[in-house]
């Protein structure tokens, strides 16, 4: 009677690991979804500025490929991915 009565612990210990695993699992899985959004969303700046000074504009981001559809609507949509940059004309005294 005592052995039935162990086997029973011990299955109820296993299925509670089992369970406790599973939870674990689920949420390791969720929180590296938390983290992993974020970081793969859009530019990082959302906008830069060239100018005299500042040649050069850096982001990070996905580029995506031109697919000749105007699915964004507009610069300024949400839903879409875009770097604004802004050009400052150079002083009257750069260039020839």
């Amino acid at each position: 009677m005592f052995t039935k009565l162990a086997k029973a612990k011990t299955i109820l210990t296993i299925k509670r690991f089992r369970y406790v695993l599973a939870a674990l699992f689920c949420v390791a899985a969720i929180a590296i979804v938390i983290v992993k959004i974020p970081i793969s969303r859009g530019a990082t700046p959302a906008s830069g500025t060239v100018s005299q000074s500042n040649t050069k504009v850096t982001w990070t981001g996905q580029i995506k490929p031109a697919s000749g559809s105007s699915d964004c609507g507009g610069p300024n949509n949400s839903g879409c991915d875009n770097f604004g940059v802004n050009f400052q004309a150079p002083a009257s005294s750069f260039g020839p």
